[in-house]
């Protein structure tokens, strides 16, 4: 028990103060307390290291929820690369089409242009 004490004390705070001053005024290893009483401060802080990790979270519940991320952030940047090749097909696309418009363009300004002389013959 005490070997894991030890250990629990040496470990940096998972949220690194911005300031030497904030490392100073918060003890390592403390916990953000919203709307709590005195009572239950003493308690949380006589709690040893192992009931506080039970209470706050098991190891299996961040295990879960790590790979619950995973999954999401695998999720999330398949569909980026499907949006990606989209946007790459609909762009081809594009310009194809703007080629295509342009060509026809040209055929209808040759072909009024011929018209034109055509006329002008008659």
């Amino acid at each position: 028990m005490q070997g894991i004490q030890q250990v629990y004390e040496q470990q940096e705070p998972f949220f690194k103060p911005l300031s030497p001053q904030q490392q100073q005024q918060q003890p390592h290893g403390s916990i953000f307390k919203i709307g709590t009483t005195d009572q239950q401060d003493m308690e949380i802080n006589t709690l040893s290291p192992i009931k506080l990790g039970q209470q706050v979270y098991s190891g299996e519940r961040l295990t879960s929820l790590h790979s619950r991320l995973q999954m999401e952030a695998e999720k999330i940047n398949k569909w980026k690369h499907q949006t990606e090749m989209q946007i790459q097909l609909k762009e081809k696309k594009i310009q194809d089409t703007q080629q295509t418009i342009d060509s026809q363009r040209k055929s209808i300004l040759e072909l009024q242009l011929q018209n034109e002389n055509l006329s002008s013959r008659l």
